[in-house]
C-alpha cells in the first residue's frame, strides 16, 4: 500500500506573520499557523510573537535586533495497526517502518514528534 493516502492533507499548514509598528524604532511581530491534519500525522496550530528594535547610528546606517518565537506548531506522527499473522498477531507499529526487520514495538520509538525548525529566530543586523 502506498503511504500517500496516510500522509495527504486537503489543507496545508498556512502561516501568516504581521508587524505592528509601535514607534519609529520598535515594532511587534505577531502571527499564527492554521495547523494541518492527515490520517497519520498532525501539525498543531501555532502562534508567533516577537519584536524588532532599530537604532539609527547615522544618516546612512542603523543597527537592529529582531527576535521571534513560535508557540505550538509541533508535527506528530500517529501509529498504525499491522497484522503480522501467526508470527506476531495484530500490533501497533510505526507506519513507515512496518515492513522493516525491526521488531514492531521498537518502531514506535521512531514516530516523529518535532517542534518547528524555525521555532526561535534572532537576527542582529547592521545596515
Amino acid at each position: 500500500m502506498a503511504l500517500r493516502p496516510w500522509y495527504y492533507s486537503h489543507w496545508t499548514d498556512l502561516r501568516a506573520t504581521m508587524l505592528t509598528q509601535v514607534n519609529d524604532h520598535f515594532g511587534v511581530y505577531w502571527g499564527f499557523g492554521t495547523g494541518e491534519k492527515g490520517r497519520k500525522y498532525t501539525i498543531d496550530p501555532s502562534l508567533k510573537i516577537g519584536f524588532i528594535a532599530i537604532q539609527p547610528l547615522s544618516k546612512d546606517s542603523a543597527i537592529s535586533i529582531s527576535a521571534t518565537t513560535i508557540l505550538g506548531g509541533s508535527l506528530r506522527e500517529k501509529a498504525c495497526v499491522a497484522d503480522y499473522g501467526q508470527i506476531g498477531g495484530v500490533q501497533r507499529v510505526n507506519c513507515r517502518l512496518a515492513a522493516s526487520p525491526m521488531p514492531p514495538s521498537e518502531t514506535l520509538d521512531h514516530l516523529v514528534d518535532l517542534k518547528p525548525g524555525d521555532r526561535v529566530n534572532v537576527v542582529l543586523r547592521y545596515t
